[in-house]
């Protein structure tokens, strides 16, 4: 399991940091920020790659209608 930062999140995503604290604050689907050591907030890798595959099969199944 391998713990990434909220920059590395984002540009994992190709979007901003501000876009994934919109993304965790109103996006119930978005993976949750944790913090393990303390006061820095990361994320799980593996949970961002699947949320990331799962809008991208989403977006697909939408475009396809």
């Amino acid at each position: 399991m391998n713990l990434i930062t909220i920059k590395q999140a984002a540009e994992k995503l190709g979007v901003s940091t501000r876009q994934v604290d919109r993304w965790v604050a109103g996006d119930e689907s978005f993976p949750p920020k944790r913090k393990p050591y303390g006061r820095r907030s990361y994320f799980i890798e593996d949970e961002v790659e699947q949320w990331l595959q799962k809008s991208i099969s989403e977006s697909a199944k939408s475009s396809y209608c």
